[in-house]
């Protein structure tokens, strides 16, 4: 059995393949095509908590953090218990924390997406502490 030499079975293969293509350029177009709208690469995923939406809630676990790092909660009341804050800002937000979770899964494969989402944290973090430092101090009884 002879073979062909590995250049010209290259050109046949050229020749054969781009025949296809003249005689099927629509089937080839409509194939291409189907191809590139299956992939998931622009899709977010149903789980994924919209970004504004993911801002309020960091913003009130950074808020439930701070309070209780500044013991603003009474000790006995938290022995740092975030798991059930962090459900009650779940619940306040209607999702859970496997969402969440996920949610910033998906986001840590995105740097530049999560980077823009806690820099609005920061912003609105700012934004409510410069309220809080123009109202006037309320003293305890």
């Amino acid at each position: 059995m002879k073979t062909f030499p590995l250049h010209l079975g290259s050109f046949l293969f050229s020749v054969i393949f781009s025949s296809l293509i003249a005689r099927h350029t629509s089937l080839f177009i409509v194939l291409v095509l189907s191809m590139y709208s299956c992939s998931d690469a622009k899709k977010e995923p149903d789980y994924l908590i919209a970004s504004d939406s993911l801002v309020g809630i960091m913003v009130d676990m950074h808020l439930v953090e701070t309070a209780a790092n500044l013991k603003l909660i009474g000790a006995d009341s938290l022995k740092p218990n975030y798991n059930q804050m962090f459900e009650a800002i779940f619940k306040k937000h209607g999702i859970t924390k496997t969402e969440f979770d996920s949610t910033l899964f998906f986001y840590s494969k995105k740097p530049d997406e999560i980077s823009g989402i806690y820099d609005k944290v920061l912003e609105r973090l700012s934004e409510l502490d410069a309220e809080a430092s123009s109202r006037p101090a309320q003293h305890a009884p």
